[in-house]
């Protein structure tokens, strides 16, 4: 398991779907883009192409880059960021009860175990 600087990256880029205006700009700034010269939905459309052309099957090699969102059940995104995240970047949102440790901690667990194909258990 390794953590790739193109995959914190397009992480902390999508969580900036939902913010606004100052936490937007800070987070975008703090990936070294600047919104001077490139807009917000450039920036989201190139993680959006990065994506699509990583997971692009190939013979040779198995790549899947991907994030999930565990949401705690008493928080309300709107409806927007949920497509955006859906779209742009092929994300999945859970809702998920923190206020149950040992339950969130499977359900968080068991989907990175699927996804990875058993490659990776036990993650929390």
């Amino acid at each position: 398991i390794f953590f790739s600087p193109v995959s914190i990256s397009a992480a902390l880029t999508m969580l900036s779907l939902g913010t606004c205006h100052s936490t937007q700009t800070q987070i975008i700034n703090s990936l070294g883009f600047n919104l001077t010269d490139t807009p917000v939905a450039e920036i989201q459309q190139g993680f959006r192409h990065l994506i699509c052309s990583l997971n692009f099957p190939k013979k040779e090699l198995e790549l899947q880059v991907g994030n999930t969102l565990f949401i705690g059940k008493q928080m309300k995104p709107l409806a927007q960021f949920l497509d955006d995240v859906k779209s742009l970047y092929e994300t999945e949102v859970f809702s998920t009860d923190f206020s149950n440790v040992s339950a969130a901690q499977k359900e968080i667990n068991s989907h990175v175990e699927k996804q990875t194909k058993g490659k990776v258990v036990g993650l929390i």
